[in-house]
């Protein structure tokens, strides 16, 4: 999967930066700044790695900017549904050779 430099979610535009130091200091190869909005990804993380979480933290912040964020008010419920849509939908992508640009 090629990951977007910046991705639009709604009326927001969400840059994808790389910070190889995500791991050392966050403990998470990456992670969804709501504030700053952005999406930061660690490039130390293997390729498939990092498909996967860009498609997982893109859950996250689409989730946010919802009606579904004040559905999914407990945070452990929301983080089991976007790990199984992320991991499921990655697979889906990968198994399918899909490409969405016309």
């Amino acid at each position: 999967m090629k990951i977007p430099k910046k991705i639009k979610i709604k009326t927001r535009i969400y840059p994808i930066k790389r910070d190889k130091t995500l791991m050392r200091d966050e403990g998470k190869f990456a992670t969804v700044r709501y504030g700053k909005q952005e999406i930061v990804i660690d490039p130390g993380a293997k390729k498939q790695q990092q498909d996967y979480c860009f498609l997982h933290e893109l859950l996250h912040a689409i989730i946010a900017h919802s009606s579904l964020s004040e559905d999914i008010e407990d945070s452990e419920l929301q983080e089991k549904i976007v790990i199984n849509i992320s991991e499921d939908l990655l697979l889906v992508i990968r198994e399918n050779n899909l490409d969405f640009r016309e």
